[in-house]
């Protein structure tokens, strides 16, 4: 029979190895969970506050400018536009002089819009009248409209709705928690 140092040492993991394990498997895990994407929410949620704001700025343009402007929609982009009298009708012309407000923006393929203007929904495959879809005048006014900016497989959106006071209004839509 052994009684020495060697038959009192026992097999298994110590407290430490444990620990140390469960921290892999921790980390692991968040990195599982970014890779695939669970944070489209934020994604969404950015975007809508991206549109709130570059029309907010876009507004404030118009009344300091004396500028109307417009914006055209599409599924998945949006662009400002200069609303001026082009022979004899006012129309949407492309802006040239802001480097900011003259560029495309496009959403993520995940994403897409959906507007209603005055109750109706939009249907984008058709070109608007005067040009644009939505009207941010120099007078401080605003088209009434309500924008749904979505992602594709989830059911969490989020509504942009502007009123004729110009006053723009971002809520959450669906079933997932609110900050």
């Amino acid at each position: 029979m052994l009684n020495g140092p060697i038959a009192n040492r026992q097999t298994g993991f110590t407290l430490i190895e444990l620990i140390v394990v469960v921290v892999i498997i921790g980390v692991m895990a968040g990195f599982a969970t970014l890779s695939i994407g669970l944070g489209h929410s934020d994604e969404v949620k950015q975007e809508a506050r991206r549109l709130q704001a570059l029309m907010e700025i876009a507004a404030q343009e118009s009344l300091l400018s004396g500028r109307d402007l417009g914006m055209l929609f599409t599924e998945n982009s949006y662009q400002f536009y200069s609303w001026e009298l082009v022979d004899e009708k006012f129309n949407c012309v492309p802006i040239v002089d802001d480097e900011h407000l003259s560029e495309p923006r496009e959403l993520s393929e995940q994403m897409e819009l959906e507007l209603y203007v005055e109750g109706s929904i939009v249907d984008f495959a058709k070109k608007p009248d005067i040009g644009c879809h939505l009207l941010l005048l120099s007078s401080g006014e605003l088209t009434e409209f309500e924008l749904l900016i979505q992602q594709y497989d989830s059911d969490l959106s989020y509504q942009l709705v502007g009123s004729i006071t110009g006053q723009l209004a971002l809520r959450q839509q669906g079933n997932e928690e609110h900050d």
